[in-house]
């Protein structure tokens, strides 16, 4: 069964208010360090809230740091060029930053969010520039977010190729 929209944009919201530290510190943080997990201790680094207007909604999310989502809207040579400025940056300010990988064939089912690479090939020599750019640095990686919920258009060859490309990043 596919989640709606509004499910996915609350568990996103919720994902998002956990990373971004929107819940007190205190217990949260505490339970978060002895539970293993690994982003306690994690200094997130703000966007730039100058450059939002006056609206203080606005401020309050620009002060959070954001995902990057990487897809097929960057060449291959762009995409390792902002990976690679925005690691700098933002591990020079204490952080590690956040990115979202969103490339892979067949991504979305041709939804909202329809495109990614034609091949399994493609995507590999993809994901292989993707990790080069990171130079074997700090990053916290969402990896193909609809990746293995939204499957439904795939026929069993793709369905397995799909699983197939994520297990290849993931080891990459």
């Amino acid at each position: 069964m596919r989640p709606t929209r509004q499910k996915l944009i609350v568990i996103i919201a919720i994902a998002t208010l956990l990373l971004t530290g929107w819940f007190p510190a205190g217990n949260v943080e505490l339970a978060a360090a002895a539970a293993g997990n690994p982003f306690a201790g994690i200094r997130w680094i703000p966007n730039a809230p100058d450059e939002v207007n006056n609206d203080p909604q606005l401020q309050i999310v620009a002060r959070q740091q954001s995902v990057e989502w990487f897809g097929d809207w960057y060449t291959n040579e762009l995409m390792a060029q902002i990976v690679d400025q925005r690691v700098n940056a933002i591990a020079t300010a204490g952080g590690i930053p956040l990115f979202a990988l969103y490339n892979i064939p067949y991504r979305d089912c041709g939804f909202y969010s329809s495109g990614g690479v034609t091949t399994a090939a493609a995507y590999q020599q993809w994901i292989e520039r993707f990790v080069a750019a990171l130079q074997n640095r700090k990053a916290i990686i969402f990896l193909e977010p609809d990746g293995l919920t939204v499957t439904e258009c795939l026929n069993t060859q793709q369905l397995q190729e799909r699983y197939s490309l994520i297990a290849y990043a993931v080891r990459a």
